[in-house]
Parts: C-alpha cells; sequence; structure tokens
C-alpha cells in the first residue's frame, strides 16, 4: 500500500510505477523460492561450466561491447542490458 499512496495519480487505480514496483518483487519473491529449492549440489556439480560461460562473454567483451565514457565495457544482448541507464 505504500508504493500504492506514494504513486498515486489522481485518476487511475494503480500507477505504472507500482505496477513495475509489484512486478520486480514478484519476479524477487519467484527467484528466491527457486534459489531455495535447488540443492546446492548440483550448483557445485555444475561450477566449471558457469565458470567457463562466464570466461567467454569476459573474451568477448572487446568484440561485442559498446562504448560508454571512452571505454568498450558492455554486452548489449535483446532482452538484457548491462549498463548504466542515464
Amino acid at each position: 500500500m505504500g508504493v500504492s499512496s506514494a504513486t498515486f495519480e489522481g485518476h487511475a487505480r494503480l500507477s505504472p510505477l507500482a505496477i513495475r514496483q509489484i512486478s520486480w518483487s514478484g519476479l524477487g519473491l519467484f527467484s528466491m523460492m527457486f534459489a531455495f529449492a535447488v540443492d546446492y549440489r548440483e550448483l557445485e556439480r555444475l561450477g566449471y561450466f558457469f565458470y567457463a560461460i562466464t570466461l567467454l562473454l569476459l573474451l568477448l567483451v572487446p568484440i561485442l561491447g559498446s562504448f560508454g565514457g571512452g571505454a568498450r565495457r558492455w554486452i548489449n544482448w535483446a532482452p538484457f542490458r548491462c549498463s548504466r541507464q542515464n
């Protein structure tokens, strides 16, 4: 209710900011439940795979990365943008 009253515009039931906050809260709750459901030993078994993917992405930054502030920093990939929005 705090988000709704802080973003109340007078005519709509919920403002777009409140809907976005509720959506991200739901996604966070789902992610938390998923993290609790996964056995950590399975993640340990897949550790080398995640490490290899991370190294591959790191090596792709000079090739696919975009420029920001005079440096090549981020890989912009369709659904994800790993950079700060101004």
